[in-house]
């Protein structure tokens, strides 16, 4: 199968309880490559945010001031903002 070129068959492949054929339809796929290139982009950037986060919190003594947070009051817990431009574009798309 080394040797395959693109749009190449196999000869029959006998397995252990079943044949097989394969065919290659492409030697590099480009949107896959693509994804895996994005994907290690961003585990690269998350890994390099927590690196950072966590030298920052090394040089740092932390301390919570309980008597600031009690006057902390928080309304509107997990609201959303409606984008009504697209909303409208969407609904004249359906019509």
């Amino acid at each position: 199968m080394k040797n395959l070129k693109e749009g190449e068959v196999t000869d029959l492949i006998d397995g252990d309880s079943s044949y097989f054929v394969a065919r290659l339809d492409k030697e590099v796929d480009e949107d896959a490559t693509e994804e895996t290139r994005q994907s290690i982009i961003e585990q690269r950037k998350d890994d390099l945010y927590d690196e950072t986060l966590d030298g920052w919190k090394e040089g740092i003594e932390w301390a919570v001031k309980e008597k600031v947070w009690d006057d902390v009051n928080f309304d509107n817990l997990f609201t959303t903002i409606k984008d009504t431009e697209t909303e409208s574009t969407t609904e004249q798309a359906t019509e």
